[in-house]
């Protein structure tokens, strides 16, 4: 397989689909499904495993992160082909509404 970026140049949108978490006070792991979706209606689905800690601070604030790491299971269209990972860290309080997630990519797509 050759290593391709073009295909997800592209603006995507990520649909969360059914979860599946075992969460006490926002803590512990999740199971979800996710799908992406490309500007040109092309998708690719991933299969994510999900582990939430939650902090007070001193303040008495509180700061959640969740980590997820999945696999990248199938693709239509353009990337019917595509295998790859996806990683994400979110940060968020529930209370206040701030939400802040970075998620990386890799990824191949084959001919």
């Amino acid at each position: 397989m050759a290593r391709s970026t073009a295909a997800l140049e592209a603006r995507a949108c990520a649909f969360c689909c059914p979860a599946l978490g075992d969460y006490i006070d926002t803590n512990g792991p999740n199971t979800g499904y996710t799908v992406y979706v490309m500007d040109g209606g092309d998708k690719f689905f991933v299969r994510t495993a999900t582990v939430a800690q939650n902090t007070t601070n001193p303040d008495g604030s509180r700061k959640a992160v969740s980590t997820s790491a999945g696999t990248i299971t199938s693709g239509t269209g353009k990337l019917a082909n595509i295998k790859g990972f996806v990683r994400t860290v979110n940060v968020f309080d529930a209370k206040s509404g701030f939400n802040e997630s970075q998620t990386e990519i890799e990824y191949l797509v084959g001919k």
